[in-house]
């Protein structure tokens, strides 16, 4: 069955001040006779303000000589001022429709001189159109209360947004400040924030709870122990954003096909991916015969740990199922997607998907982004692609500290290095072999972060880069920290012959 599309218009979210500041911001051309402040009218009949709200985005398109989408425009407008669909019935007349549909969407978004009208009109049922997705200034509307919907972020998430509304607006970008974020809307909120703004900006509601998820994730937060010099709730974060960097920077959505499904499991995991982590690696739990590791025989110990305990919450609790709007079918393959993203964190994967990706490369001749269409082009296993590749780019986020600006790469490093010496003075305590780089007494933390540059972040992200070239600062922010961790590293040995 053919979906409809519709435009939904709310006449409450206008008033006086915002009005004049979309004038100052953008230049409005108006129906003759007729003007925005209009809107502000209780009388004004709302099938009145769809029509106005028409006329302009028509005016528009016909300004900016873009006549050829004044007929998506139209069907759009007939279905949303009338009860009749405008839907052809010839199969191949739907296709074309629709994508019209996604054309027009598409052109109303990336414009910048209509963007703002259009976030106001289009904000609901649009989830649909795959190559739809909110902008930013979308959610610059929702943080400062100008458009409040309880399908989108609740009160409490909007006042945080609002608060940090100059952070927030970078969240799809590298330049992005999670450590400002924290400061701005507190440790506790963090994740929270960048979770509730992920699922609005991609319009997920249709397939997860919204109400639930608020609840859920908030319960997610407190199962991280800020105990953890490293694995906290904000670490969680900052994994969650730098996969949303990744998506959208290089357009993975698109190129790989994702659905819903698809990125909704791929952020929750992300959010999830370390939940209730002890703060000590695998290997130290199976030393020392931990519960955990019985349970799990020894085998990715703490990323089973993480995902089954992510359901048992889910399933707690009607409160926390946010799975509640799925079939059982959407169920499972939501649950087998999140069980295998949160599995390949586990690092024993690391060389293994690294190969897998220098092989799509190779097979595809991939060379810059050239040509990796064909990795999904008529492709009889799609699936299992999205499947592999979306771990990989999970687990590249669980590792992208050293591909991050010098001072949150830095602030990561010190976290990663203190977890490690809490380690290493528990195994010096119970009589174990102290594990490589937990040892405070011995552990050079540039040289052991050189090291892990080099030889395990360095390639792996120069690959991933030959096929998304767009993440190319990626690579340059580890040249940049390697440089700068040589003179740190030269530094130090200055200073050890000097003691010499």
């Amino acid at each position: 069955m053919v979906k409809k599309f519709y435009i939904h218009f709310y006449i409450d979210i206008f008033n006086e001040d915002e009005l004049n500041r979309l004038r100052n911001e953008i230049d409005i051309i108006e129906p003759s006779g007729q003007s925005f402040s209009s809107l502000r009218n209780p009388s004004f009949e709302k099938e009145k303000v769809k029509k106005l709200l028409f006329s302009i985005i028509r005016e528009n398109l016909q300004k900016l000589n873009k006549d050829y989408l004044l007929t998506s425009l139209n069907w759009l407008e007939q279905e949303s001022t009338s009860n009749e669909t405008s839907s052809p019935s010839n199969v191949n007349d739907v296709k074309k429709q629709n994508e019209s549909y996604r054309e027009l969407f598409k052109f109303l978004e990336n414009n910048t001189e209509i963007k703002l009208k259009t976030e106001y009109i289009a904000k609901n049922n649009l989830e649909h159109l795959h190559s739809k997705e909110i902008s930013l200034n979308l959610a610059k509307q929702i943080s400062s209360g100008n458009i409040r919907d309880k399908n989108y972020i609740s009160p409490k998430n909007s006042k945080f947004i609002t608060i940090a509304e100059e952070t927030i607006l970078n969240v799809e970008t590298q330049e992005f400040n999670i450590l400002k974020l924290e400061e701005e809307v507190g440790a506790e909120n963090t994740l929270s924030v960048i979770g509730c703004y992920i699922l609005t900006v991609y319009g997920l509601y249709s397939k997860i709870n919204y109400d639930k998820f608020e609840k859920f994730i908030q319960a997610i937060t407190k199962g991280y122990n800020r105990e953890n010099p490293y694995h906290t709730d904000l670490h969680a974060a900052d994994v969650t954003q730098t996969c949303l960097v990744y998506i959208k920077q290089a357009k993975m959505k698109e190129i790989l096909n994702l659905n819903e499904l698809d990125i909704a499991s791929l952020y929750i995991s992300c959010m999830v991916h370390d939940y209730k982590h002890p703060g000590y690696t695998n290997q130290f739990l199976i030393n020392i015969n931990s519960p955990t590791s019985i349970k799990s025989n020894d085998i990715d110990v703490l990323e089973a740990y993480h995902i089954s305990q992510t359901f048992k919450l889910i399933r707690s609790n009607e409160k926390y199922d946010i799975f509640s709007l799925m079939n059982n079918d959407e169920y499972r393959i939501m649950r087998k997607r999140m069980i295998g993203f949160v599995l390949a964190t586990d690092m024993v994967f690391h060389f293994k998907q690294f190969e897998y990706v220098k092989n799509l490369i190779k097979d595809y001749g991939i060379e810059k982004g050239k040509n990796r269409e064909k990795m999904v082009e008529n492709n009889e296993k799609l699936n299992d692609l999205q499947q592999q590749f979306l771990e990989i780019i999970v687990h590249a986020c669980d590792i992208s500290n050293p591909t991050k600006p010098f001072h949150l790469y830095a602030f990561w490093a010190d976290k990663v290095v203190a977890e490690f010496f809490r380690q290493g003075d528990k195994e010096k305590e119970l009589g174990l072999k102290v594990s490589m780089n937990c040892d405070r007494l011995t552990t050079s933390l540039p040289q052991s972060q050189i090291g892990f540059m080099n030889f395990i972040v360095g390639p792996f992200f120069n690959s991933l880069v030959e096929i998304f070239p767009e993440l190319s600062f990626l690579s340059d922010n580890v040249k940049d920290n390697t440089k700068k961790n040589k003179k740190i590293k030269e530094e130090e040995d200055k200073k050890k012959e000097k003691k010499n």
